[in-house]
């Protein structure tokens, strides 16, 4: 991971207060939404990007990433945008 990829990391937990955008515990852990084997274009825009906490990281992954998945984390990030 290059220096400049922790800088982008902070910054990421720093605009969602330190919570998982799905249960609100700390997070740990930072997601992309739409995982980069399906979009190279996504890798660097942090609009992809969300923090989660392990264990919904977790759950995330498990069972493969599906496009349900992938909106419904879009609606979860919009959603506590709206709320911080």
């Amino acid at each position: 991971m290059n220096p400049n990829d922790f800088k982008v990391r902070a910054e990421i937990h720093k605009i969602y207060g330190y919570r998982c955008i799905v249960c609100r515990e700390p997070s740990t852990e930072i997601n992309e939404i739409e995982p980069r084997g399906r979009s190279k274009e996504n890798i660097q825009d942090v609009k992809n990007r969300v923090p989660l906490c392990r264990s919904c990281h977790e759950k995330y992954h498990s069972g493969g990433v599906t496009e349900a998945k992938i909106q419904e984390m879009k609606e979860r990030r919009a959603e506590f945008l709206i709320s911080i």
